[in-house]
């Protein structure tokens, strides 16, 4: 979670819903429906190619949405411009946010842009029966079997806890058992205090082992601290490439840190705890050191971490690739190094969008082969627009502290009846059989 861009997102939002309208109909840059004419490769950017951008996930903000641009999976060479609703031009359309409606799903329609195939939304789902670690514990392997058996039938409620080490640290799963009588099923733990120069033990792992022992699913992130003590790319020079190039001091340092930390897993192993484990999360979104110096250096420290665990003998993980922009091929690890593929969504307040769209993009870019989760989110997804759209995720992940613990985001009548929902698995469901 980029916390401290969601100001920004609040005044991006304001300017979807209140200025891009007007703007629409007087901008030369959203092309007016136009028949079937033929795709171009146009750069929204005339300084980066479409391939830099697709990559950086530039294909998913807001000024690009007049453009048809092949490379960043906006149409492609049959596209066709219909008109999804005749009352009003694909400008206005596209001005409205109206491409992120699911009745849009089945058109390919180059002036949204955003909307998946009819062939991407049919296609049937062919999940591999085992993790992708062929070592992989008897508890992760049957994990990995119950999230498999749950996937388009039921949604898995998810909370992060607080990374606040002043506060009750189970107070958000406290909060949503008293207000809507069930408790979330996974939790979100970060083994971030564990990096960094003043590095310390916040009791995250004893808390994994209570929440395992009562019958929740585990899922941890790491906000990688550098060597100077920060993770965001903004306060830092670490070079995520040096980072992933043997012999470097930057590798060393991170090499240092994945056996700390695949020492810590080997505990949990030994406890016979199962992890979903979102190692270097958001990557595309650069705000992170891991993902500033693009792909390429990002998807070498991928493997690195793969490879450091296998070294230290973890096999208890179940390995989460993460989006946090527009789903694209050129950051995924691959069908071999991932087991479950997710995205991180904060919309506006009080937006529950169930993010369909997301969830359609990931089924492409893996060939429909892996589970599919909604690793963060702000606002609750709606369930009921989860099921028409057929946007089932494995699981969700609600961010922590005021994301749930107020109404700014999602209000409690919104909680009650996501928690409440027959299609949600909360942790009374799932406990004893995973």
């Amino acid at each position: 979670m980029r916390a401290a861009l969601l100001p920004l997102l609040a005044v991006a939002s304001w300017f979807v819903a209140g200025i891009a309208p007007m703007l629409a109909a007087a901008s030369p840059l959203v092309p007016r429906a136009s028949g079937s004419a033929a795709c171009t490769d146009v750069s929204p950017d005339p300084k980066y190619s479409c391939t830099q951008q697709v990559a950086w996930g530039k294909c998913n903000e807001s000024w690009m949405a007049g453009f048809c641009n092949q490379s960043c999976g906006r149409c492609t060479s049959s596209c066709t411009d219909k008109a999804l609703d005749t009352k009003y031009s694909c400008a206005q359309q596209v001005a409205w946010g109206k491409c992120n409606e699911a009745w849009m799903a089945p058109y390919c329609h180059k002036s949204c842009g955003r909307c998946p195939s009819a062939d991407v939304i049919k296609k049937p789902f062919a999940i591999a029966s085992a993790p992708i670690d062929a070592q992989a514990t008897a508890e992760t392997k049957r994990l990995y079997s119950f999230l498999q058996s749950q996937f388009g039938h039921k949604v898995i409620s998810g909370q992060a806890e607080s990374a606040n080490t002043g506060k009750n640290r189970d107070q958000e799963v406290n909060y949503v058992k008293s207000l809507t009588g069930k408790t979330p099923a996974l939790r979100l733990f970060d083994l971030m205090f564990f990096t960094g120069p003043n590095a310390f033990d916040d009791g995250v792992l004893n808390r994994i082992v209570q929440w395992h022992q009562r019958g929740g699913i585990a899922s941890v992130q790491l906000h990688w601290n550098t060597p100077d003590g920060h993770f965001y790319t903004k306060e830092t020079n670490f070079d995520a490439t040096k980072a992933a190039t043997p012999g470097t001091w930057e590798n060393q340092k991170v090499v240092a840190d994945l056996a700390m930390i695949a020492g810590k897993f080997r505990m949990l192993q030994d406890k016979g705890i199962p992890i979903l484990f979102r190692p270097l999360h958001e990557p595309d979104g650069a705000w992170f050191w891991w993902g500033a110096k693009g792909a390429s250096a990002y998807l070498k420290l991928w493997n690195l971490v793969q490879a450091e665990f296998a070294k230290a003998g973890v096999h208890n993980v179940l390995w989460v690739h993460n989006f946090a922009g527009s789903p694209s091929s050129a950051w995924f690890p691959g069908t071999g190094k991932v087991d479950v593929v997710s995205v991180d969504r904060y919309p506006a307040a009080r937006d529950y969008d169930p993010f369909a769209i997301d969830f359609y993009r990931l089924k492409d870019v893996t060939g429909a082969s892996k589970l599919i989760a909604l690793a963060e989110n702000g606002p609750l997804p709606a369930v009921a627009r989860m099921k028409s759209t057929g946007a089932l995720w494995t699981y969700f992940g609600t961010w922590n502290e005021e994301f749930i613990m107020t109404e700014q985001y999602s209000t409690n009548a919104q909680k009650s009846a996501v928690f409440g929902d027959a299609t949600v698995a909360n942790l009374e469901d799932v406990a004893g059989k995973h």
